[in-house]
């Protein structure tokens, strides 16, 4: 009979061994579990998402009510309250880019342990270790995702106050232009200009069919291409068509593969080098008609020298003229 009890009071002891650190085992789950939650509320700070952090983990721990954290990080300090740095500690480096950027500290205070308990288990070095990787590792995704976002409005600060017409394309249809293509081209939503033959000179049109044909299929990276446009009000007089440069390239845009698409207006441009060409051109021929006005090469040339040489000092020997008179 009593063997049969000490064998009882064993199993029981053993279960109740067992339950108590199954009890432990769930409460370190849970808390990173709840850690886990807190870190993916985007709209917390990180201030604020190690604040509740270090509040949460006492509950871990298997004296919770005597146990106290906090987190260093950068100079900051985030503690529950109450707190008490005591002796009994546990701490885990808080590494970000593999870099040590701070450190979270569990303290046990005010408590009287037996010879044969110990304040803190390998389990709970464990969840420590776990915790500060967790934290690590979320503030460098928030520090990239930041820098991302930053770049990116830079990005789109100098696209959109850029003087060339910028659009990007997917599966034919524009996802985004900028006010500079808006402008030449109107608002959207309007067709894809590479597929808009209406409006492309006719002499043009089969060259940029094959052209956007080799884009869309990906047999080219870029393209550089001239061509000659019609506004998309529909005036079809002479005067308004203009003339093009556009470089189209594959990209990627959010994901997909796209179309971006840079064009230039170069119909003013295009003009001024027509005028100055036609101006030079007949430049060239009042002096070839000055050459046949002279009986021969020899008296152009003396009324060339002549005419230099009166340019030259004309001015300064009438001055000296009157200073004899």
């Amino acid at each position: 009979m009593e063997a049969g009890r000490d064998a009882h009071r064993q199993a029981d002891d053993v279960l109740k061994k067992v339950i108590a650190e199954l009890t432990e085992r769930n409460k370190e789950l849970n808390c990173l579990y709840a850690i886990s939650r807190i870190i993916e509320q985007q709209n917390h700070s990180t201030k604020e998402t190690l604040q509740q952090v270090v509040d949460i983990l006492p509950s871990a721990w298997q004296y919770p009510e005597h146990t106290c954290a906090r987190i260093t990080f950068e100079n900051q300090v985030f503690t529950t309250s109450p707190f008490a740095e005591t002796s009994l500690r546990q701490a885990c480096s808080l590494l970000v880019n593999g870099q040590p950027a701070g450190v979270v500290e569990i303290f046990c205070r005010e408590l009287e342990i037996e010879d044969n308990v110990l304040p803190f288990v390998k389990e709970e070095a464990d969840l420590l270790k776990a915790v500060a990787e967790r934290l690590g590792k979320m503030i460098e995704r928030r520090r990239t995702e930041a820098a991302l976002q930053k770049s990116e409005q830079r990005f789109r600060h100098l696209v959109e106050n850029s003087i060339t017409g910028i659009s990007i394309v997917q599966n034919n249809q524009i996802v985004y232009q900028n006010k500079a293509q808006e402008n030449f081209l109107g608002p959207l939503p309007r067709k894809y200009v590479l597929g808009d033959f209406e409006n492309i000179h006719p002499d043009d049109v089969e060259t940029i069919r094959q052209a956007s044909q080799d884009i869309q299929k990906g047999r080219v990276p870029k393209l550089d291409l001239d061509f000659r446009l019609f506004p998309v009000n529909g005036d079809r007089n002479r005067g308004a068509l203009k003339r093009v440069f556009c470089r189209v390239m594959l990209i990627d845009y959010q994901g997909k593969e796209s179309i971006i698409v840079y064009m230039i207006d170069m119909t003013k441009t295009m003009e001024l080098e027509q005028l100055l060409f036609r101006q030079d051109k007949m430049a060239s021929l009042g002096r070839i008609c000055l050459l046949y006005t002279y009986p021969s090469p020899r008296d152009l040339i003396q009324d060339l020298v002549f005419r230099l040489l009166l340019e030259n000092w004309g001015g300064g020997g009438g001055g000296g003229g009157g200073g004899g008179g």
